[in-house]
């Protein structure tokens, strides 16, 4: 009888014990979907984190400067714009629109 309750402990410890936890991506946190780096044609570079809550992406360029916009509706792909900026990607391709200048087409660095 010892052996079973012995072993119905030792089986109750097992299961309270959590799996080994892996280290998370390199930038992500609890309100981070993924993180991934762009590159464009024209020179800019920037990392872009899709956030959870708010649905929005923060753009973080190679200078420090960071850059949130929400997420806005979009026929195809994801679009996060304000009155001034706009991100729009699908799969590994993105445009990065700043104020009044052209599209700049990106891609994810690799």
């Amino acid at each position: 009888m010892r052996i079973f309750v012995l072993a119905g402990v030792a089986f109750s410890l097992a299961a309270c014990q959590t799996a080994p936890q892996t280290a998370p991506s390199v930038g992500l946190t609890r309100n981070t979907k993924a993180v991934v780096a762009f590159g464009c044609e024209n020179g800019v570079a920037f990392t872009a984190a899709f956030l959870v809550s708010p649905d929005a992406v923060e753009l973080k360029f190679a200078d420090g400067a960071k850059l949130t916009l929400p997420h806005v509706i979009s026929a195809s792909g994801a679009r996060y714009a304000s009155a001034t900026h706009e991100f729009w990607n699908k799969g590994d391709e993105a445009t990065y629109t700043a104020g009044r200048t052209a599209p700049a087409k990106c891609r994810v660095a690799k």
